[in-house]
């Protein structure tokens, strides 16, 4: 809930700024939630199914999640353009580091 439905940015910067700040912790704590469901559920567990329901609930709350911070990224590149600035571009980022 703390990292919000939307991802709420108004350009390039604030994107960048709202994934790292509220964003990866939401998809580093998913990740490590998949890798753990994989090892909870080939044990037998009491209320074994009732487990599975509440984590297939996570899995959905989290696809949610990410779809509305997709589509607002989305939306964001629309109106700004697809190229951030050349400081946030992977490539534009790695020539300048060869080039040193």
């Amino acid at each position: 809930a703390a990292a919000g439905p939307q991802l709420g940015a108004h350009d390039h910067n604030d994107a960048v700024d709202a994934y790292i700040t509220r964003g990866t912790p939401v998809d580093q704590a998913h990740r490590l939630l998949e890798q753990r469901r994989a090892d909870l559920l080939l044990q037998p567990l009491p209320r074994g199914e009732l487990l599975r329901r509440r984590l297939d609930g996570l899995r959905e709350a989290w696809r949610t999640w990410a779809n509305a911070w997709a589509s607002d990224f989305n939306n964001l590149c629309v109106r700004e353009g697809f190229l951030p600035p050349a400081r946030l571009q992977q490539r534009d980022t790695l020539l300048q580091g060869m080039a040193t």
